[in-house]
């Protein structure tokens, strides 16, 4: 697994044509904008989360990335995108996101 920073990916002209795919199909899940809008009050209040994808194609990329989350006047969201992480193979992105989906169940 390769684990790209943000100051990486926002300076490495290898890296930000898939920080802006990433970014362009991101859809902030309902549940985070709820969060967010029940706490609007709360000074830099922020929610972070991991996203699991696959980038399809003649070789699929698997990854993750981490995003922050942050209520924006007057309904919207700010997010940020902090890391990407591209799995070497299927098998070992699947192993990450069940062990992900099993820290959500605790």
């Amino acid at each position: 697994m390769k684990v790209i920073s943000r100051s990486e990916f926002k300076t490495d002209p290898g890296f930000k044509p898939l920080h802006d795919l990433i970014k362009s199909k991101h859809q902030v899940p309902n549940h985070t904008i709820d969060i967010l809008l029940k706490n609007a009050d709360v000074k830099d209040f922020c929610e972070e989360s991991r996203h699991f994808a696959v980038l399809s194609g003649r070789n699929p990329i698997y990854l993750h990335y981490d995003v922050s989350s942050w209520f924006k006047e007057p309904n919207g969201v700010l997010v940020s995108i902090d890391s990407i992480a591209i799995y070497n193979n299927y098998s070992e992105y699947e192993s990450a996101r069940r062990q992900q989906l099993g820290l959500a169940k605790s």
